[in-house]
């Protein structure tokens, strides 16, 4: 499993990036969601995709109590593919995090998908 953790200093957020790379991830997963309290119909369907091996996909979890976003990624089976997951999940995190501070604007919307592109751009190319 691949984790980076980047804090977003222009808004109260860490965001953890997670990549799994093989089923044998689901344990460290698992421990992962329960850290950080997270335990719904999502967290158990990503637990069932990487315990079966599922590729391409991916989803956010939050807990509002701490200020933390995770973003997950299962296996690609392309970079292409998986620079499309990881870009249309973090449109996802963009909009929590500026939901989270009451921001309904596009424009900080685009900056702030840059910013965390930028942040991403040495994981995504791997």
């Amino acid at each position: 499993m691949i984790k980076r953790i980047f804090n977003i200093h222009i808004y109260p957020f860490r965001l953890h990036f997670i990549e799994i790379e093989s089923k044998a991830d689901a344990p460290a997963l698992e421990r992962v969601f329960k850290q950080f309290g997270i335990k719904c119909e999502e967290s158990d369907k990503m637990l069932d995709d990487v315990q079966n091996d599922r590729v391409n996909g991916g989803s956010v979890f939050k807990n509002i109590t701490v200020p933390d976003v995770l973003l997950v990624i299962n296996r690609c089976t392309s970079k292409r593919k998986r620079f499309e997951i990881i870009m249309h999940e973090l449109r996802h995190v963009v909009d929590f995090m500026l939901g989270a501070c009451y921001v309904n604007d596009g424009e900080a919307s685009a900056y702030l998908t840059g910013y965390m592109a930028n942040r991403l751009y040495e994981t995504i190319n791997k």
